[in-house]
C-alpha cells in the first residue's frame, strides 16, 4: 500500500486496528478538548501508531513509546492504556 502520510493506513491491517485506531484518536480527542489543547499536542499520530503497532499494557511500556516522557507518562497513561486494555478484552 502507498503511504499516504496521514493516519494509520500502513499499519491498519484488520478491522481490531481500525477499531482500536479510532478509539485512539477519540480518547485523544477528548482530553484535547477537555484541556482546551489541539490534540497533537496530547499525542501525535506518530505516538498513536505506536500504541497500535506496539498495543502497550502496562505503564513500563508506554513509557518505552516515542513522545512518551515522564509528564506524558503522568497524565495520559491511565487513559491510553484503559483504551488498548478495552480492546484486548472484546
Amino acid at each position: 500500500k502507498p503511504r499516504t502520510g496521514r493516519g494509520a493506513d500502513d499499519i491498519i491491517e484488520t478491522p481490531e486496528d481500525e477499531r482500536l485506531w479510532q478509539r485512539l484518536r477519540e480518547c485523544r480527542r477528548r482530553l484535547a478538548q477537555e484541556q482546551n489543547l489541539p490534540p497533537y499536542m496530547i499525542f501525535g499520530d506518530v505516538t498513536l501508531r505506536e500504541m497500535l503497532r506496539h498495543r502497550p499494557r502496562t505503564r513500563d511500556q508506554f513509557a518505552q513509546l516515542t513522545g512518551v516522557g515522564e509528564v506524558k507518562l503522568e497524565h495520559y497513561a491511565e487513559d491510553f492504556l484503559g483504551v488498548i486494555l478495552d480492546e484486548k478484552a472484546d
